[in-house]
Protein backbone atom coordinates (compact mmCIF):
# COMPACT_ATOMS: atom_id res chain seq x y z
CA UNK A 1 0.00 0.00 0.00
CA UNK A 2 1.21 3.45 -1.21
CA UNK A 3 0.67 6.17 1.53
CA UNK A 4 0.58 9.76 0.49
CA UNK A 5 -0.36 13.07 2.16
CA UNK A 6 -2.62 15.52 0.57
CA UNK A 7 -3.14 19.12 1.74
CA UNK A 8 -6.81 20.52 1.26
CA UNK A 9 -7.44 21.38 -2.02
CA UNK A 10 -5.44 19.72 -3.73
CA UNK A 11 -7.46 16.86 -4.63
CA UNK A 12 -8.93 16.31 -8.11
CA UNK A 13 -12.50 15.24 -7.08
CA UNK A 14 -15.59 16.77 -8.53
CA UNK A 15 -16.06 18.83 -5.44
CA UNK A 16 -13.55 20.18 -3.61
CA UNK A 17 -12.56 18.50 -0.28
CA UNK A 18 -12.54 20.57 2.80
CA UNK A 19 -10.09 18.46 4.55
CA UNK A 20 -6.48 17.36 4.67
CA UNK A 21 -6.16 13.91 4.53
CA UNK A 22 -3.83 11.04 3.32
CA UNK A 23 -4.47 9.61 -0.37
CA UNK A 24 -3.54 5.62 -0.13
CA UNK A 25 -2.88 3.45 -3.73
CA UNK A 26 -3.02 -0.33 -4.03
CA UNK A 27 -4.81 -0.96 -1.03
CA UNK A 28 -6.04 -4.76 -0.58
CA UNK A 29 -8.83 -5.21 1.33
CA UNK A 30 -11.49 -2.94 3.63
CA UNK A 31 -9.62 -4.62 6.52
CA UNK A 32 -6.45 -3.38 5.39
CA UNK A 33 -7.92 0.33 5.15
CA UNK A 34 -9.53 -0.13 8.69
CA UNK A 35 -6.15 -0.49 10.05
CA UNK A 36 -4.89 1.93 8.06
CA UNK A 37 -7.69 4.03 9.85
CA UNK A 38 -6.97 3.10 13.31
CA UNK A 39 -3.70 4.20 12.89
CA UNK A 40 -4.29 8.13 11.38
CA UNK A 41 -6.54 8.37 14.38
CA UNK A 42 -3.84 8.03 16.94
CA UNK A 43 -1.34 10.25 15.16
CA UNK A 44 -4.57 12.53 14.67
CA UNK A 45 -6.29 12.50 17.90
CA UNK A 46 -8.14 15.56 17.59
CA UNK A 47 -10.01 14.78 14.29
CA UNK A 48 -12.30 11.89 13.17
CA UNK A 49 -11.10 10.14 9.91
CA UNK A 50 -13.33 9.21 6.72
CA UNK A 51 -12.10 7.15 3.96
CA UNK A 52 -14.44 7.07 0.34
CA UNK A 53 -15.38 3.66 -0.65
CA UNK A 54 -16.17 2.14 -3.89
CA UNK A 55 -15.42 3.83 -7.16
CA UNK A 56 -14.04 7.38 -6.47
CA UNK A 57 -15.11 9.11 -9.44
CA UNK A 58 -18.84 8.54 -8.48
CA UNK A 59 -18.75 9.33 -5.55
CA UNK A 60 -17.12 12.32 -5.71
CA UNK A 61 -20.11 12.78 -8.77
CA UNK A 62 -23.04 11.98 -6.72
CA UNK A 63 -21.46 13.95 -3.84
CA UNK A 64 -20.79 17.21 -5.56
CA UNK A 65 -24.83 16.80 -6.74
CA UNK A 66 -25.90 15.75 -3.55
CA UNK A 67 -24.61 18.74 -2.26
CA UNK A 68 -25.84 21.31 -4.47
CA UNK A 69 -28.96 19.90 -4.63
CA UNK A 70 -29.75 19.73 -0.19
CA UNK A 71 -28.35 22.97 -0.56
CA UNK A 72 -25.29 22.21 2.42
CA UNK A 73 -22.68 25.08 0.83
CA UNK A 74 -25.52 28.06 1.62
CA UNK A 75 -23.02 30.49 2.99
CA UNK A 76 -26.11 32.86 3.58
CA UNK A 77 -26.79 32.95 7.72
CA UNK A 78 -23.52 32.38 8.32
CA UNK A 79 -21.11 34.44 9.58
CA UNK A 80 -18.53 34.79 6.73
CA UNK A 81 -16.02 37.45 8.24
CA UNK A 82 -13.02 34.86 9.45
CA UNK A 83 -12.73 33.00 6.01
CA UNK A 84 -9.93 32.48 3.62
CA UNK A 85 -9.63 35.59 1.83
CA UNK A 86 -9.89 32.73 -1.74
CA UNK A 87 -13.17 32.59 -0.57
CA UNK A 88 -14.30 35.95 -1.82
CA UNK A 89 -13.90 37.49 -5.47
CA UNK A 90 -14.00 40.89 -5.82
CA UNK A 91 -15.49 41.03 -2.14
CA UNK A 92 -18.09 38.76 -2.74
CA UNK A 93 -18.05 35.43 -1.48
CA UNK A 94 -17.93 32.84 -4.83
CA UNK A 95 -20.78 30.99 -3.68
CA UNK A 96 -19.49 27.55 -2.92
CA UNK A 97 -17.11 26.41 -0.45
CA UNK A 98 -13.57 25.63 -1.51
CA UNK A 99 -11.28 26.44 1.90
CA UNK A 100 -10.99 24.42 5.03
CA UNK A 101 -11.86 27.69 6.77
CA UNK A 102 -15.59 27.07 5.69
CA UNK A 103 -16.10 23.59 6.42
CA UNK A 104 -18.21 24.57 9.45
CA UNK A 105 -20.30 25.93 7.44
CA UNK A 106 -20.95 22.75 5.47
CA UNK A 107 -21.34 20.59 8.85
CA UNK A 108 -23.87 23.58 10.40
CA UNK A 109 -26.15 23.28 7.30
CA UNK A 110 -25.91 19.30 7.30
CA UNK A 111 -27.11 19.07 10.99
CA UNK A 112 -29.22 21.67 10.66
CA UNK A 113 -30.95 19.90 7.67
CA UNK A 114 -30.77 16.70 10.03
CA UNK A 115 -31.67 17.92 13.05
CA UNK A 116 -35.69 16.84 13.04
CA UNK A 117 -34.72 13.34 11.62
CA UNK A 118 -34.96 10.24 13.78
CA UNK A 119 -34.06 6.91 13.21
CA UNK A 120 -38.00 5.79 13.29
CA UNK A 121 -37.76 8.12 9.72
CA UNK A 122 -36.06 5.54 8.35
CA UNK A 123 -38.23 2.54 8.48
CA UNK A 124 -38.60 0.26 4.83
CA UNK A 125 -36.00 2.72 3.30
CA UNK A 126 -34.04 0.43 1.34
CA UNK A 127 -34.87 -2.86 -0.68
CA UNK A 128 -33.27 -6.36 1.20
CA UNK A 129 -32.05 -8.35 -1.51
CA UNK A 130 -29.37 -8.19 -3.37
CA UNK A 131 -27.77 -4.85 -4.19
CA UNK A 132 -26.45 -3.39 -7.36
CA UNK A 133 -22.96 -5.88 -7.32
CA UNK A 134 -25.03 -8.66 -7.12
CA UNK A 135 -24.40 -9.18 -2.88
CA UNK A 136 -26.83 -9.53 -0.10
CA UNK A 137 -25.95 -8.18 3.65
CA UNK A 138 -24.59 -11.66 4.12
CA UNK A 139 -22.32 -11.75 0.98
CA UNK A 140 -21.42 -8.20 1.97
CA UNK A 141 -19.89 -8.92 5.23
CA UNK A 142 -19.83 -12.77 5.71
CA UNK A 143 -16.74 -12.48 2.84
CA UNK A 144 -16.49 -8.77 2.07
CA UNK A 145 -15.30 -8.12 -1.40
CA UNK A 146 -13.15 -5.78 -2.46
CA UNK A 147 -15.42 -2.50 -2.94
CA UNK A 148 -12.53 -0.17 -2.62
CA UNK A 149 -11.20 1.77 -5.79
CA UNK A 150 -7.84 0.13 -6.77
CA UNK A 151 -6.64 3.16 -8.57
CA UNK A 152 -7.14 5.50 -5.69
CA UNK A 153 -8.65 6.19 -1.65
CA UNK A 154 -8.94 9.70 0.20
CA UNK A 155 -9.06 9.19 3.77
CA UNK A 156 -9.79 12.85 5.40
CA UNK A 157 -9.03 14.35 8.95
CA UNK A 158 -12.54 15.52 9.76
CA UNK A 159 -11.98 18.09 12.70
CA UNK A 160 -15.15 17.22 14.15
CA UNK A 161 -16.11 15.51 17.06
CA UNK A 162 -18.40 12.84 16.58
CA UNK A 163 -17.59 9.76 13.79
CA UNK A 164 -20.83 10.77 12.01
CA UNK A 165 -20.38 14.12 11.68
CA UNK A 166 -17.40 13.55 9.25
CA UNK A 167 -20.19 13.22 7.03
CA UNK A 168 -20.18 16.47 6.38
CA UNK A 169 -16.66 16.15 4.31
CA UNK A 170 -18.14 13.85 1.62
CA UNK A 171 -21.78 14.33 1.69
CA UNK A 172 -23.55 11.31 -0.35
CA UNK A 173 -26.79 10.01 -1.45
CA UNK A 174 -27.74 11.71 -4.77
CA UNK A 175 -30.53 9.35 -6.09
CA UNK A 176 -33.72 9.11 -5.24
CA UNK A 177 -33.84 5.80 -4.35
CA UNK A 178 -31.11 5.96 -2.00
CA UNK A 179 -30.48 6.83 1.31
CA UNK A 180 -30.16 11.26 1.49
CA UNK A 181 -27.10 12.88 3.48
CA UNK A 182 -29.52 13.77 5.99
CA UNK A 183 -31.01 10.00 6.57
CA UNK A 184 -27.14 8.51 6.22
CA UNK A 185 -26.33 11.42 9.02
CA UNK A 186 -29.48 10.23 10.76
CA UNK A 187 -28.57 6.36 10.65
CA UNK A 188 -24.99 7.14 11.38
CA UNK A 189 -25.56 9.49 14.79
CA UNK A 190 -28.33 6.73 15.92
CA UNK A 191 -25.59 3.64 15.69
CA UNK A 192 -22.90 5.55 17.23
CA UNK A 193 -25.04 6.66 20.15
CA UNK A 194 -27.36 3.70 20.51
CA UNK A 195 -23.93 0.71 19.82
CA UNK A 196 -21.22 3.06 19.86
CA UNK A 197 -20.94 2.19 16.30
CA UNK A 198 -18.96 4.42 13.84
CA UNK A 199 -18.93 5.90 10.47
CA UNK A 200 -15.53 5.41 8.81
CA UNK A 201 -16.10 4.89 4.80
CA UNK A 202 -18.66 6.25 2.61
CA UNK A 203 -18.94 5.68 -0.94
CA UNK A 204 -21.89 6.51 -3.67
CA UNK A 205 -23.72 3.00 -2.56
CA UNK A 206 -22.03 1.62 0.56
CA UNK A 207 -21.37 3.00 4.30
CA UNK A 208 -18.68 0.80 6.36
CA UNK A 209 -18.71 0.89 10.38
CA UNK A 210 -16.69 -0.36 12.96
CA UNK A 211 -17.49 -1.01 16.32
CA UNK A 212 -15.80 0.81 18.96
CA UNK A 213 -16.65 -1.57 21.90
CA UNK A 214 -17.52 -5.53 22.31
CA UNK A 215 -21.19 -6.32 22.07
CA UNK A 216 -23.69 -8.80 24.09
CA UNK A 217 -26.14 -11.09 22.24
CA UNK A 218 -28.71 -8.42 23.43
CA UNK A 219 -26.94 -6.05 21.80
CA UNK A 220 -26.30 -7.74 19.07
CA UNK A 221 -30.31 -8.92 18.37
CA UNK A 222 -31.06 -5.22 19.07
CA UNK A 223 -28.57 -4.09 16.21
CA UNK A 224 -30.01 -6.63 13.96
CA UNK A 225 -33.68 -5.45 14.31
CA UNK A 226 -32.41 -1.96 13.50
CA UNK A 227 -30.66 -3.39 10.38
CA UNK A 228 -33.59 -5.15 9.58
CA UNK A 229 -35.89 -1.87 10.39
CA UNK A 230 -34.08 -0.03 7.33
CA UNK A 231 -35.68 -2.37 5.07
CA UNK A 232 -39.07 -3.78 3.29
CA UNK A 233 -39.41 -7.38 1.86
CA UNK A 234 -38.10 -9.11 4.08
CA UNK A 235 -38.89 -11.32 6.98
CA UNK A 236 -37.59 -9.97 10.51
CA UNK A 237 -38.24 -12.82 12.32
CA UNK A 238 -36.59 -15.22 10.24
CA UNK A 239 -33.73 -13.27 9.52
CA UNK A 240 -33.13 -11.94 13.15
CA UNK A 241 -30.73 -14.30 14.14
CA UNK A 242 -28.47 -15.12 11.50
CA UNK A 243 -28.42 -10.82 11.17
CA UNK A 244 -27.28 -10.87 14.46
CA UNK A 245 -24.42 -13.58 14.06
CA UNK A 246 -23.01 -11.93 10.72
CA UNK A 247 -22.87 -8.78 12.83
CA UNK A 248 -20.95 -10.40 15.94
CA UNK A 249 -18.41 -12.17 13.76
CA UNK A 250 -16.53 -8.86 12.70
CA UNK A 251 -15.69 -5.64 14.26
CA UNK A 252 -17.06 -3.32 11.40
CA UNK A 253 -19.71 -4.09 8.78
CA UNK A 254 -20.96 -2.78 5.48
CA UNK A 255 -24.45 -1.37 4.30
CA UNK A 256 -25.53 -0.87 1.07
CA UNK A 257 -27.52 2.80 1.37
CA UNK A 258 -29.18 2.61 -2.54
CA UNK A 259 -32.67 0.96 -2.97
Amino acid sequence: MRVEWFNQGETNTFSTLLCDGYRLTGVRSIDELRSFIVGAALKHPNCRILSTLDDLGQASYTSGHSIMMNNLDEVSGHDLSALDPACFEQGEHVGFLTTKSEFPIRLTNLRRASENKKFRDLKARLFWGCDGNGLDFFELNSKPPNLLDQAEILVQLVPVEFAFETLAAFPNGYFSDHLSPMEIWCLARHLEETFGIELFGIGASYAAFACSRKHTEIDLRRLAEDVLFLHTNCDAETLIGRVALTLGASDQFLLCYAE
